[in-house]
């Protein structure tokens, strides 16, 4: 997989017993850079993203998530702009029509580093991916996503979820959103700025500590530690959005007691987002459920903690905490 091959995994299908011949076996899963979900293959502070590209004259559709997380994300960038935001988003494999332009498949192969996969140019119509989408949320359009709009951006995701279904030979139920991403939301980095402040590479050797990632990052899940490389290689560009969160901050600089009681009590929650990603994926195994109950026992001592702090800025997040009792109890009495 580092070398950027595929894998395919075969199981067999019919009980050993009954089988006349050779035991029946059947590729069930295809396990590509952009698609692993074993946590032998994925950093826990970085995502693991898959990349579509839809070109249309001087316009660019660009879909990207992680199917460890569930994270789906659409955009629209001028061409000119492409490779600086992949290279921004850094995934580890791209899907584009078969019938690219050789000199733009050249400038990824040498800029960017992620294997290109090329696909049928059929998945990338506009009418298809619709559908794929459309059909995968369960929804008569796009409106509710923001996404109606963005014909280049939902040819580039329908694409993408196609493919990623027809790897995993799962249904992918844990892909509950789209967002969509504009160039109002975030600032994008060219590669020499990227280099040149250090942000999550050094300007010489492989060695990230100096790094401002490896200065700032204090996190103590491996969630956070995910959420806090978007957010420093993603700079927000709304200032009302970056006061918004100067605020949240503030709250927890300033009530240190509550800060410590949510670190103490964050590191003891697991990776909930991949590990529900395998769950519904089909490819938990009892201990991730087990490691999934332990970490959920921890939400309601958290949410309470927030609502009892009294920041306004903070009621955000206990708020959407949801009650989860009734799944641990599930899985204890399981």
């Amino acid at each position: 997989m580092q070398a950027g091959h595929r894998v395919a995994i075969c199981e067999q299908v019919e009980d050993p017993k009954l089988a006349k011949t050779v035991v029946k076996r059947e590729v069930v899963e295809i396990v590509t850079p952009g698609t692993a979900l074993s946590e032998k293959l994925l950093d826990h502070k970085s995502n693991n993203y898959l990349a579509s590209v839809y070109l249309q004259g001087a316009q660019c559709g660009v879909a990207y998530g992680d199917f460890s997380t569930g994270e789906f994300y659409l955009s629209e960038v001028p061409l000119e702009n492409l490779v600086n935001y992949l290279q921004e988003i850094s995934p580890k494999e791209i899907l584009v029509p078969r019938n690219l332009n050789e000199p733009l498949r050249q400038s990824f192969d040498k800029k960017i580093a992620a294997i290109i996969t090329p696909l049928d140019d059929w998945i990338f119509t506009h009418k298809f991916a619709y559908e794929t989408l459309t059909a995968h949320f369960r929804t008569p359009n796009l409106k509710g996503f923001g996404a109606e709009s963005f014909k280049l951006g939902v040819t580039a995701a329908g694409a993408m979820l196609h493919y990623s279904r027809e790897n995993f030979q799962n249904e992918l139920g844990h892909v509950q959103k789209l967002a969509v991403i504009t160039a109002d939301d975030f600032m994008i980095l060219d590669a020499s700025t990227r280099r040149n402040l250090e942000i999550t590479n050094p300007i010489i050797g492989q060695d990230r500590e100096g790094t401002l990632l490896s200065i700032l990052d204090a996190t103590v899940t491996p969630m956070g530690g995910r959420r806090f490389k978007q957010m420093i290689t993603h700079p927000l560009v709304s200032l009302e959005k970056i006061l918004e969160r100067l605020e949240r901050v503030e709250a927890f600089f300033k009530d240190s007691r509550l800060r410590k009681a949510l670190r103490e009590r964050m590191g003891e929650i697991s990776d909930l987002e991949r590990l529900l990603g395998r769950i519904a994926t089909g490819r938990a195994s009892p201990r991730d459920l087990v490691t999934l109950k332990n970490a959920l026992e921890h939400i309601r001592p958290v949410r309470e903690a927030l609502a009892k702090a009294g920041h306004e800025q903070l009621a955000f997040f206990s708020q959407n905490l949801q009650d989860v009792d009734a799944v641990v109890e599930l899985i204890a009495g399981a």
